[in-house]
């Protein structure tokens, strides 16, 4: 069986700067020092909760990365856009009878809602997100999770 996997920002979905923008909205809302462009770089693969802790006490941290995912879905998703042919693309993958996935760092309940806001349900098998039960900051564990799915 073939199979292809994406992740969503990135990736299919052109968001270069806007989440940069909603992570230093956040943190700046909550009393603290923005990112820099290369600190951010820098932390590209770093699950949310991760991210704010290396600016934020630990105990406002989930208060954050809820914020910061209200930000996402009700003003982020608007400036957003998914880069040319990828609709087309995952329609003629599905039409090939290919299966496809998208493998992310949000929980899968926001990756739902950012596939189905761009189109990408009807041609999407699978999604797995972070769950929040993994502990640590990077999510190399969920490429080999989606396979064994």
């Amino acid at each position: 069986m073939r199979a292809f996997f994406f992740d969503l920002d990135g990736t299919l979905i052109e968001s270069k700067g806007i989440i940069s923008e909603l992570i230093n909205e956040t943190l700046m809302e909550f009393g603290y020092a923005p990112f820099t462009e290369d600190e951010m770089l820098a932390s590209i693969g770093i699950l949310l909760e991760g991210l704010f802790s290396l600016k934020a006490d630990k105990e406002i941290v989930p208060k954050m990365c809820q914020c910061y995912v209200d930000k996402y879905l009700k003003t982020g998703l608007q400036k957003m856009k998914t880069y040319e042919g990828v609709v087309e693309l995952l329609r003629e993958l599905k039409d090939d009878k290919i299966k496809m996935g998208i493998v992310t760092t949000k929980s899968e309940e926001e990756a739902k809602q950012v596939t189905e806001h761009f189109g990408f349900s009807p041609y999407v098998d699978i999604i797995v997100g972070h769950s929040g039960k993994r502990k640590g900051k990077r999510v190399t564990y969920l490429a080999g999770n989606s396979y064994s799915r």
